[in-house]
């Protein structure tokens, strides 16, 4: 959640600068959309990894299965860093290009 506002600084920077709220709904839509699916895949990894135990009628899952679900935290923020170092450094200039 903390990485939102770089959405919010590289969309201003790419985009017509007209168009800023269309293209702040575009990012929102995007983090709103990832948590969306993000959610319920995590709910099936940890349903794969269910030993059947239950307390009070609810699921208890094992450590296991939090550590499977949970690995692709992980995995996702390790893949933002690597795709936020290659970015290019713009310097607050808008860089879209007004004569097309």
């Amino acid at each position: 959640s903390g990485a939102l506002i770089i959405g919010f600084a590289w969309s201003r920077e790419v985009n017509h600068p007209e168009a800023p709220g269309a293209v702040g709904g575009v990012v929102n839509m995007s983090v709103l959309g990832f948590a969306a699916i993000l959610q319920p895949l995590l709910g099936k990894i940890l349903d794969h990894h269910w030993d059947g135990s239950l307390v009070n009628g609810a699921r208890v899952y094992n450590s296991a299965a939090y550590d499977a679900a949970l690995f692709w935290f992980f995995v996702v923020t390790a893949l933002a860093v690597v795709m936020v170092s290659l970015a290019r450094e713009s310097n607050c200039e808008v860089t879209y290009d007004l004569n097309k």
